[in-house]
């Protein structure tokens, strides 16, 4: 702060001598125009630029006294303003600049007692005052160079004490331009190198978005070298290291003998010894305790038996010392913001998990560059930043196997939607409405539930145009004989409405107009004779109905709906209808029901079948997605630390991106820039008691292929 502060000072003097070396040479010029008052006003000038200024001031007072109305007038209360400022006496310094501006508008010396008197605002903290009317006479005001770099100063000396970094920059850099492009015997050649200085002290103080602007516009070179090299420094202060390296990189290639070099490969070397990581050493950041440690149990002996299984995975003769840290989330943001920070103090490479707390975490992780990979389905949370990963399976990849499979396979475009009125379901059936949109469908049927309630029938009602009665006015009732008789039997016919007497809608609609011209033949008696019995039909107008729900609640509604004579239709689920209660429950009326999931306990895949029988040997149970997600992450994760050549996080972020098509036990799993995964999931049928896998996407392939064959 000192250098800045005396760097300010020095380009003080250099503009207040500059602009005083001009102005007076324009003040001796006009007073030779005129006698009255020459020699006295020469006099006091005279003890002026000896700087004797009690005597100057007398002079200069008589010289008032006995002129006040000439033009000169003004210049010698500037003059005297200008003494009473040097001696610090602000106060009456401030009166006679006052004084110059009330009684002598048209003096040439109206900027110069304006700059003044801004000056005095900067002197007496008023930032806000300066920076405000500053910006006014800078827009408005015709200023010779000198004033307009004092005024550049002041501007930029006001808004850093103000706190704003960027607007001294910006101010000290039109100053910067100006005094290079004005010709030297105007302004003195210091003030360049003053400016210079000014600029790298302020520049420091700049974010690295406010320094990317700025190198967006400036194109003077030896400025942009600070620049470039200032832009490191910020984002390593910032934390963003891999930025900061890139930067700097650029920043020795372009500029090898630079005076900042020694700075940048000290800056570099800090940076690669902060993100150094102890060998072999991963984090696991899970809730062990609270409402969801059953999860985060199963997570954790997932990743404990892909520890178990790690000499095989990086395939070498010899057990590599692979170690994990464990830390407790209990479900709490703070606690796992802790643990991320605990598990980098430890030197892990990397971190498995959250679950639960996965944006608190990730937050966390990415301050300081430690790759984490979470088993969360919550929304974006990849764009937390480029150390974020994400390996589980989401709604918007459900929603686009089930769509994709209905819409190209089954040839499905019209679908209905039945959901659970909470967030599971509310977001489930945004997502699929959407991907029904992006395929070319339509969802002709939504309906929403209480997830508490137990009976459905209302909204299965709703769905399928059973709830509403037909409105009144579209109803005849008005008939010509107030009785009908069919057969044997009278009915009274204003009380049996027209849609049970007529199949034909036209004749319905109709035939309390024409009721004279329709032949009895053309009632239908025994729907007359059986109208107090007759219900309506659904109007099922969709091929495919998806319930994003529990096996419990989609097992209540699925049997309700064949009661309704909702059938002959797919019915669609989510990962969650992977359950043998969902069978038990609904028997015969979930037959052909498709669901997804990425992970099949009993797929004939070798990896799969070791995974299945290896933890249930481990931990006497059997494994579900969690365990296997934990488990191929984790995988993942030995198998680059294996390599000798990964040396800092930052490599591990960059292998995790080159990851594609690994093969898991949850299937091919490859990663997308921003961090999310991507994966193929897998689809089922129930048939009989069993979940049946569908290979529709190689089926489709060899339709289409024989299809092709054909047509040649």
């Amino acid at each position: 702060m000192k250098i800045i502060k005396k760097t300010l000072v020095l380009i003080m003097i250099i503009l207040l001598f500059a602009c005083q070396a001009v102005q007076e040479k324009k003040i001796i010029s006009d007073l030779k125009d005129s006698e009255d008052g020459y020699q006295l006003f020469l006099r006091a000038d005279k003890l002026f630029q000896d700087k004797r200024y009690d005597a100057a001031i007398d002079l200069y007072q008589e010289y008032l006294r006995q002129f006040p109305a000439e033009q000169f007038s003004s210049v010698a209360i500037f003059k005297t303003g200008l003494i009473y400022k040097r001696s610090g006496n602000i106060i009456e310094a401030e009166n006679f600049f006052n004084r110059l501006l009330k009684e002598y508008p048209q003096s040439p010396f109206i900027i110069d007692a304006t700059l003044e008197l801004l000056d005095i605002a900067f002197l007496n903290d008023e930032y806000d005052k300066v920076r405000q009317h500053g910006e006014v006479i800078l827009n408005e005001e015709q200023l010779t160079d000198a004033q307009l770099l004092r005024l550049y100063r002041l501007l930029a000396e006001s808004s850093l004490a103000a706190g704003s970094s960027a607007d001294a920059f910006h101010y000290y850099y039109l100053g910067y331009n100006l005094s290079k492009k004005t010709e030297s015997e105007k302004l003195p050649g210091a003030l360049i190198g003053a400016l210079t200085d000014a600029l790298k002290s302020a520049m420091r103080q700049l974010t690295s978005l406010e320094i990317e602007k700025f190198l967006n516009i400036i194109d003077d070179e030896p400025l942009r070298s600070y620049l470039i090299y200032q832009h490191s420094e910020a984002l390593a202060i910032e934390e963003k290291y891999d930025a900061a390296l890139d930067r700097l990189t650029a920043f020795i290639e372009k500029y090898p003998d630079h005076e900042y070099r020694c700075q940048a490969d000290e800056l570099i070397e800090a940076i690669n010894q902060r993100s150094l990581f102890e060998p072999y050493t991963i984090g696991c950041l899970l809730p062990l305790s609270g409402a969801y440690a059953v999860y985060g149990n199963r997570a954790l002996h997932g990743i404990e038996l892909a520890l178990h299984f790690a000499n095989d995975a990086n395939g070498s003769k010899e057990p590599l010392p692979f170690k994990i840290i464990i830390k407790d989330t209990a479900s709490d943001p703070a606690q796992a913001v802790r643990g991320v920070q605990e598990l980098d103090q430890a030197g892990v490479g990397a971190i498995l998990g959250p679950i639960i707390t996965a944006a608190a975490a990730a937050s966390a992780a990415q301050d300081r560059g430690v790759p984490l990979i979470t088993f969360t389905q919550k929304d974006k949370i990849t764009d937390t930043g480029d150390y974020i990963f994400r390996n589980f399976i989401t709604p918007a990849m459900q929603v686009k196997t089930l769509v994709s499979f209905a819409t190209d396979f089954l040839g499905v475009n019209r679908f209905a939607i039945l959901y659970p009125s909470e967030k599971y379901g509310t977001k489930f059936m945004s997502a699929f409405w959407d991907e029904v949109i992006a395929k070319g469908g339509k969802v002709v049927g939504v309906e929403a539930y209480e997830p508490s309630k137990t009976d459905f029938i209302g909204p299965i009602k709703k769905l399928v145009g059973l709830y509403y009665k037909e409105p009144q006015d579209l109803k005849a009732k008005s008939l010509v004989f107030s009785k009908t008789a069919i057969g044997k039997r009278y009915f009274k016919t204003d009380l049996v409405d027209l849609d049970m007497l007529f199949i034909n809608p036209v004749k319905r609609y109709m035939g309390a107009l024409f009721l004279d011209d329709i032949d009895l033949a053309d009632w239908d008696k025994d729907v007359l004779l059986k109208a107090d019995k007759k219900k309506l039909e659904p109007v099922v107008d969709f091929k495919a109905l998806f319930i994003p729900d529990s096996p419990k609640v989609a097992g209540l509604i699925i049997p309700q709906l064949a009661f309704y004579d909702v059938k002959d239709i797919y019915l669609l689920g989510t990962n969650l209808w992977h359950s043998k209660n969902l069978i038990k429950m609904s028997r015969q009326y979930i037959q052909g029901a498709v669901l997804v999931d990425a992970f099949f306990r009993k797929s004939l895949d070798p990896k799969v079948k070791n995974f299945v029988s290896s933890y249930q040997a481990a931990f006497s149970a059997k494994p579900g997605i969690i365990e296997a997600f934990a488990f191929d992450s984790a995988q993942m994760l030995f198998k680059i630390f294996a390599n000798e050549n990964i040396q800092h996080k930052r490599d591990i972020k960059k292998q995790l991106l080159q990851i594609t098509n690994y093969k898991g036990v949850t299937g091919l799993t490859s990663f997308q820039q921003n961090g999310d995964v991507d994966k193929n999931l897998a689809l089922f049928r129930i048939k009989g008691s069993r979940f049946v896998k569908i290979d529709w996407e190689e089926t489709a392939l060899k339709k289409e292929q024989n299809h092709n064959g054909k047509a040649e």
